[in-house]
């Protein structure tokens, strides 16, 4: 992540992301859409895009996209 991206979103060093509501659905409208794209990722992109799918709910760990 860019610097002026991080410091965008992160509060002073508490490092809380500060997201709306609305942000978080743009978000995971944004991360649903680069599903479409999931087989042209490379392995790396799609272990990437999986790490943040757990991490935000999307997914289960035993699941597969």
């Amino acid at each position: 992540m860019n610097g002026k991206m991080y410091q965008r979103f992160l509060q002073k060093e508490s490092s809380e992301l500060i997201v709306s509501t609305k942000e978080y659905r743009e978000v995971l409208q944004l991360i649903d859409d680069l599903a479409w794209d999931y087989d042209r990722m490379s392995s790396s992109g799609q272990e990437t895009y999986d790490q943040i799918c757990l991490k935000l709910g999307i997914l289960e760990d035993e699941e597969e996209i």
